[in-house]
Parts: C-alpha cells; sequence; structure tokens
C-alpha cells in the first residue's frame, strides 16, 4: 500500500530509534580499552566523527556490531546497538 504524500506523517527531521540502546565510554583509558575490544579503529575517531565495529569472541565470531562515535567537546565514545544486546554486552 502506498501513502500519499499529503496523508504521511511530518517527522521534521527526526525518527524515533526506539529499538536502539546507547553505551557511553568516558575517561582517559576508555579509547585505548575500546581498541583492543572493537574491530575498528576507535583512535583514529575524529569529534563527531563516527564508524561501524564490530565486538568479536577470542574465537572471531562476531557477538554484536556497532555504530561508535565520539562525542564532539566531552571526547566521550558513544556505541550504539540493538537495545536488545545492552545487557549482554
Amino acid at each position: 500500500m502506498i501513502i500519499p504524500v499529503m496523508e504521511r506523517p511530518s517527522l521534521h527531521g527526526v525518527a524515533p530509534l526506539e529499538h536502539l540502546g546507547v553505551i557511553r565510554a568516558s575517561g582517559a583509558d576508555a579509547a585505548t580499552f575500546l581498541q583492543g575490544q572493537l574491530t575498528n579503529d576507535v583512535l583514529a575517531l575524529a569529534d563527531g566523527g563516527a564508524r561501524l565495529a564490530g565486538w568479536c569472541s577470542p574465537k572471531g565470531r562476531l557477538l554484536a556490531s556497532f555504530v561508535v562515535w565520539r562525542e564532539a567537546g566531552s571526547g566521550d565514545l558513544l556505541l550504539a546497538c540493538a537495545r536488545d544486546l545492552l545487557a549482554p554486552t
């Protein structure tokens, strides 16, 4: 079914992402710690930069995937993943 443009709700550039959860990593050793845990180069992230990254078991099996970004200003690293993965990770 196609909804005509006039009948679609306006989101004004905002969409709810209720299926996602966010982990905040802060502190002097946060980037160094995550560098050893994730599959992408976290240390090279610039303020406001984002990358996809995975968290793998010691055998290399992907356990979770994240969008990682460095918050401008604080320098904290934020990891967005499926909300149901927050407790196990």
